[in-house]
């Protein structure tokens, strides 16, 4: 459908120059190719190949004669304009069916590169459309890691605050007993008794307040952020269908462009053109 579209698009393109179809059609390009050993051939068209001294060109004649000839047999090449009346009835059919079927290819390869330029575009789409889930899902898993984090740490922190709350006390009382114990070691501990264990309440202290503070931070992470999820969850959602969205238009795409070349493949005669950097040419005849 979609090579259906473009070809029509074209067709009526053509009709938009305002060119008659009584039209004097225009003027046939001949090459005539001469030999060493004197024959001369008059080419519907021709394509080269190869190079140097195996450089061959295959000229097809107006007979429907594919003919392949040396470069270094050519004497000559030479061009000329003819008008299409001058030529045989049968001469200029052949001629006419070569022009159609030049221009059919034409139309053909200007199709494809159209439909090639739609499905690239669609998978540029589709590419976009996978970069942007792709980004959603990342934030999703980032904001739900950074809450179980939060979780953890709250679940953690009550028994750290009293481990430290316990050194704090042991410190202060040993500190206000006069007695040794485990935070005082006269052999081990560089320093006075009393500066020892001032520095393990401080710690303790500082310890304290750090995960005080930290659990302070996961429980306001935790209170907006399991709203937080909610739209980054929804993100992803909409992200997922418009990949989704765009790989089926992609997807669609391809195969309607394989059905029509199917279709097309059983109805279609060779062409007769070859490439489209081949050099074409018009003739009357092959002598």
């Amino acid at each position: 459908m979609l090579r259906f579209i473009v070809l029509t698009i074209m067709t009526l393109a053509l009709f938009s120059t305002g060119r008659s179809f009584t039209e004097e059609p225009p003027p046939v390009r001949i090459i005539t190719f001469e030999l060493k050993d004197g024959k001369k051939f008059e080419a519907l068209r021709f394509s080269s190949m190869g190079a140097g001294d195996l450089k061959t060109y295959l000229i097809y004649t107006l007979d429907g004669r594919k003919l392949a000839l040396l470069e270094k047999e050519i004497v000559s090449r030479k061009e000329q304009l003819l008008p299409l009346a001058s030529f045989p009835p049968q001469a200029q059919n052949e001629i006419l069916q070569q022009r159609a079927a030049i221009a059919a290819a034409q139309t053909s390869a200007n199709a494809k590169s159209e439909e090639q330029k739609v499905v690239a575009a669609a998978k540029q789409r589709e590419n976009e459309a996978k970069a942007a889930l792709d980004r959603a899902r990342t934030e999703m898993i980032a904001a739900s890691s950074r809450l179980a984090d939060a979780e953890q740490t709250i679940k953690e922190t009550p028994v750290a605050l009293a481990k430290a709350e316990a050194r704090y006390d042991a410190a202060k009382t040993e500190l206000g007993s006069g007695t040794s114990s485990y935070y005082y070691d006269a052999n081990r501990v560089p320093g006075g008794r009393s500066e020892h264990l001032s520095d393990v309440m401080m710690r303790a202290a500082e310890d304290k307040a750090r995960l005080e503070t930290a659990k302070k931070e996961a429980e306001e992470l935790l209170k907006g952020g399991q709203d937080g999820l909610a739209p980054l969850s929804a993100r992803v959602d909409s992200a997922m269908v418009d990949f989704a969205a765009a790989q089926a238009e992609t997807q669609h795409m391809l195969l309607a462009i394989r059905d029509s070349d199917a279709h097309k493949a059983p109805h279609s005669g060779p062409s007769g053109t070859g490439s489209l950097n081949e050099e074409l040419s018009i003739g009357r005849r092959g002598n």
